[in-house]
């Protein structure tokens, strides 16, 4: 749901941009631990930056349920890097892009912000 094709960034020129918005009813399943009470809204901006996509999530708004307390959600401006290749030596990098389906799954991050704004 939340894999983004970027095969026309991996080849772009450095500072490439693609602006995306999404608007969507999220499964009660599909994160194990929240839930999405109202249809979740995120926009995005994907730049192309050196061995790396840098992920923008501009907006991302929604209604969550979580540990049976419901709150609405927004969160602006959260920088994320998906790297081409990993380094053991950079506790940073955490997410890669999957160069084999020209894709970066963004689930776990929109979880982990939805997460840190309601804790």
């Amino acid at each position: 749901m939340f894999k983004i094709p970027i095969w026309n960034l991996i080849w772009a020129h450095t500072w490439e941009t693609k602006d995306l918005e999404f608007s969507s009813e999220i499964p009660d399943w599909f994160f194990y631990d929240l839930k999405i009470i109202w249809e979740l809204n995120i926009k995005i901006r994907l730049i192309r930056v050196e061995w790396a996509i840098e992920v923008m999530i501009n907006e991302l708004k929604a209604m969550v349920e979580y540990e049976n307390e419901v709150k609405n959600i927004l969160i602006r401006n959260i920088p994320r890097t998906f790297k081409e290749r990993l380094s053991s030596n950079d506790p940073d990098d955490i997410k890669a892009i999957d160069i084999r389906n020209s894709k970066i799954d963004l689930k776990e991050v929109v979880r982990e912000e939805i997460l840190i704004e309601i804790v």
